[in-house]
């Protein structure tokens, strides 16, 4: 993974898994699933399961506190208004309460996610293409289908989100159409709905100078009357809020997109805008400096990562720059001009299939690439087998082609009989059918032949001998 740690980690309560994760992932955040938390309370409260004010305390804790303060008074209550003093899971759960409770976990990306619920999904979906008796082989096969599928769909969702942009609310919001340009459709509506829901489920109530460019705001819900408090820096555009939407789940809250509208800034900051959700974020290279990738001596698998990456972007410049012979000068004259600064720095080219052809003589393999201005030839269009584009055609015209075809081949076939009709008479002589008289009849006979014996003779080249032959005496 690059020597990079991932940032949250999500699920149930094993301790075997809790110090294996302490050790291996030392800077990563461990969280508890809330789903199984909430399955598995109901066996331990017994019967305060039907008070609802000890229910809705348990799922504030959980869920609507905000900060570490707001979460020791909410829990403060809970145990002191039902008498949860000797409950012994309560009290080991309060000695986990940073790896469940939101209040500990604003600072941490997690996208929003509280449960396991991705790896369920994704067991589910697992069960519906298979059961117990599934053979291993069919279930390879339903598996490469199902991972066609969400790929075929991914590929649909990135070519509408190049191709075109999403509905607006509000066609000439400024804000929106800066979301429309660099978010993703998906993220866009995200956005979408916190603004609508910042500007109108929201009010601002006061403005407080911190000194300086600093502000101070108050924005309170019209729901739950709860007030948020907001800093805006006007000369850095620094804006922050105390519900940290933004640092848990990448995308601006309500409360800061309000106090935004009302102070007329018309785009997103750039430092709000996370990379994660924007449509370019695969034409980009990451690069890890510090012990991250081509830095020191890395794993093997961070110089595929970044030969992958690099590759990648690479190929896409070269696809893009084909469309113009001034973007093709530009790619050839910055690829030689990073070849250059290379060359300078003397690396030594370790990798065998490097040797001879690596960034040393790239300087030397350009000089040889030529553009040509002022004609460009392109691949002719080749027709792909299939079904043909004609018309297909009607049964009664394949009847009347039928019909066609076999007059035409009556009439050709007559001519050619005559033919062959009239070879064979020219090739065949009354004298080879006439059979050989005996000695005795010489002087007393003589051979007549009847003219149907003859033509019959002719017409029956096999056996000459079917005719009748007359004998008649002197």
């Amino acid at each position: 993974m690059g020597n990079k740690y991932p940032q949250t980690i999500i699920m149930d309560q094993c301790q075997t898994m809790m110090n294996a994760i302490e050790i291996v992932f030392p800077k990563t955040r461990h969280r508890l699933c809330q789903w199984h938390i909430k399955k598995n309370a109901p066996s331990y409260f017994g019967s305060l399961n039907n008070n609802v004010e000890f229910r809705n305390l348990f799922k504030k804790l959980m869920k609507g506190c905000e900060s570490e303060a707001e979460f020791e008074d909410t829990w403060n209550e809970m145990i002191t208004n039902h008498g949860c003093h000797q409950n012994s899971w309560l009290n080991n759960m309060y000695k986990l309460r940073d790896k469940w409770s939101i209040a500990f976990n604003g600072d941490d990306f997690n996208v929003g996610l509280k449960a396991t619920s991705r790896s369920e999904s994704a067991n589910h979906v697992l069960k519906e293409i298979s059961d117990k008796t599934t053979s291993l082989y069919n279930f390879v096969i339903a598996f490469e289908g199902l991972v066609m599928r969400w790929r075929a769909r991914e590929k649909a969702e990135d070519f509408s989100c190049k191709q075109g942009k999403p509905t607006r609310v509000v066609k000439h919001s400024s804000l929106l159409i800066h979301a429309a340009n660099v978010y993703t459709n998906t993220i866009y509506r995200l956005f979408e709905y916190e603004l609508m829901n910042g500007t109108m489920a929201n009010s601002k109530s006061g403005k407080y100078s911190c000194g300086g460019t600093l502000f101070m705001f108050e924005v309170v819900s019209q729901e739950t009357n709860r007030v948020r408090t907001v800093s805006f820096d006007m000369d850095t555009m620094v804006v922050k809020c105390n519900c940290k939407k933004f640092e848990s789940t990448g995308i601006l809250c309500g409360h800061a997109l309000l106090v935004l509208t009302r102070e007329n800034v018309h785009e997103i900051p750039l430092r709000y805008i996370s990379r994660r959700w924007t449509k370019d974020v695969k034409n980009r290279v990451d690069i890890v400096v510090n012990g991250g990738i081509g830095i020191g001596n890395v794993l093997s698998e961070s110089e595929m990562v970044y030969s992958n990456q690099i590759m990648r972007f690479t190929t896409e410049l070269v696809e893009k720059s084909k469309q113009s012979v001034e973007a093709k000068e530009i790619l050839i004259r910055c690829l030689e001009q990073a070849a250059s600064n290379i060359d300078k720095l003397n690396l030594e080219d370790k990798s065998p299939a490097c040797q001879g052809f690596g960034v040393l003589n790239a300087s030397n393999n350009m000089e040889g690439v030529h553009l040509n201005k002022e004609m460009v030839v392109f691949d002719p269009p080749i027709k792909s087998k299939g079904v043909p584009y004609a018309r297909p055609r009607s049964f009664w015209e394949k009847g009347k082609n039928k019909k066609s075809r076999s007059s035409e081949s009556s009439r050709t076939s007559k001519p050619q009989a005559n033919k062959e009709l009239q070879a064979s008479h020219q090739s065949t002589r009354l004298t080879d059918y006439v059979p050989t008289i005996p000695k005795a009849c010489e002087q007393d006979t003589f051979l007549v032949l009847s003219a149907p014996s003859v033509l019959n003779q002719i017409h029956t080249p096999i056996n000459p001998f079917v005719g009748q032959q007359l004998y008649e005496p002197i």
